[in-house]
């Protein structure tokens, strides 16, 4: 009886808050926790106590919580706020992306997509046009004095043979990356996005270590073990995965030796379409995508407001899988006062410090609101090559204020999580 009560109290430490959330991102093989993340997630149902305790039970079970040991601290936190580790997890998530799509390695994504609507190819006949002619219109317009710089891909070239490159590719078709079919219509599936998004990797990571699977040591040693290519009986333990690795390899005549649990991890979310790993990657992309959007819209909406005698030939590159934009880090293009300005904008001015738009030796503005209150009443900070000043007060005046309306960001939506997020909100 005393050991039914320690156990009780242990229990206790697992609060309902935490068992909750491993129900949402759960991704194993039980079919009790499935019914439940069915039912919390789907079915939008409130869990009971005695399905909390069971899950408990399960979850001790499949060895994903140990009771009465101290909670592991992850590097989650330290990854939303600090630059480093966001451009360290960027750089590693790109090469994984690559891999899955590029390498030997796509038969293997492939095989998991089944006859779902995914599937890796090229995409449609307009949106090689509309590269191009955006490739071109980049080239037009300015002259870069950088020489050769160093791509996010790792690749070096000068900015005007790196533009060349990509239209080649672009001639050529020789663009790849994860398409959805909906209704007969192939479109650039917004799981593209994966490479760059560093709070996906960062809760990918965070499970990671809450299942005991990384070393404890430093922020950066933990996201290396992360990427680290290891050999596949390492890093693979799901068994159908495996099995489905042997089919492949003898299918295709290739040999996959090494996998990193990135790999892993994506691999293992596509193994179930419609399951929970899967869903939360796309949950925690599509909000990342949405909170830079609505700043990002906001100025857009600014500078298409102003008089034509202060701004003129708006580019608008911010689109799903536009080439200007993943590669080059530009949203758009502008006549401001005269001058052209290739124009990236950000959420805030902390994450202006390692914009890409620097390194690529053209006239730039990089556009941020000090909160989001600024943004809602259209009044951006800039960093323009070595200026920094008042967006409005240095490049327009005489706006119709009537053109301008407070946007309405209503409670519960992605925005206003954003809001709640920043801590813009208090």
């Amino acid at each position: 009886m005393m050991r039914d009560l320690i156990r009780k109290i242990l229990r206790e430490e697992v609060d309902r808050m935490t068992i909750e959330k491993m129900v949402k991102n759960y991704a194993g093989n039980s079919p009790f926790l499935k019914d439940m993340w069915v039912k919390q997630e789907r079915e939008k149902e409130n869990l009971s106590n005695d399905e909390v305790n069971l899950i408990q039970s399960e979850l001790e079970k499949e060895g994903l919580i140990k009771l009465g040991k101290q909670q592991i601290k992850t590097i989650l936190p330290d990854i939303k706020k600090e630059l480093t580790l966001q451009s360290e997890i960027k750089k590693e998530g790109i090469q994984t992306y690559l891999n899955l799509i590029k390498s030997n390695k796509k038969y293997l994504l492939e095989s998991l997509f089944g006859d779902s609507k995914f599937k890796i190819g090229s995409p449609s006949e307009g949106w090689y046009k509309k590269n191009i002619d955006d490739l071109n219109t980049l080239k037009s317009t300015f002259k870069s004095t950088a020489g050769e710089i160093k791509w996010q891909d790792k690749t070096k070239s000068t900015f005007e043979d790196k533009i060349n490159e990509l239209i080649k590719k672009c001639v050529d078709k020789d663009y790849w990356g994860i398409l959805e079919t909906e209704s007969g219509i192939d479109t650039w599936s917004l799981l593209n996005k994966i490479d760059t998004n560093y709070i996906n990797w960062g809760e990918l990571i965070k499970e990671r270590q809450e299942n005991g699977h990384l070393n404890h040591g430093n922020d950066k040693l933990i996201i290396k073990e992360y990427f680290k290519q290891r050999p596949v009986s390492e890093a693979l333990k799901n068994n159908e995965l495996l099995k489905n690795l042997d089919k492949v390899e003898e299918k295709n005549k290739i040999k996959i030796k090494t996998l990193s649990y990135a790999e892993v991890d994506v691999l293992d979310a596509f193994h179930d379409i419609v399951g929970p790993k899967l869903e939360g990657m796309f949950k925690r992309i599509k909000k990342t995508t949405e909170d830079g959007d609505l700043v990002e819209n906001l100025f857009i909406e600014l500078i298409r407001n102003l008089d034509a005698k202060y701004v003129k030939n708006i580019h608008n590159f911010s689109t799903w899988g536009n080439i200007v934009d993943m590669v080059f880090g530009v949203d758009l293009i502008a006549n401001l006062h005269g001058h052209n300005y290739a124009i990236q904008v950000k959420k805030d001015g902390r994450h202006t410090q390692n914009a890409f738009i620097k390194n690529l030796g053209i006239p730039y503005i990089l556009i941020y609101p000090k909160s989001l209150s600024q943004a809602k009443k259209y009044q951006f900070e800039y960093i323009s090559n070595t200026k920094h000043g008042n967006f409005n007060a240095d490049f327009y005046k005489n706006i119709p204020k009537e053109a301008l309306k407070e946007p309405e960001i209503k409670k519960g939506s992605p925005s206003h999580d954003y809001v709640s997020y920043m801590g813009w909100d208090k």
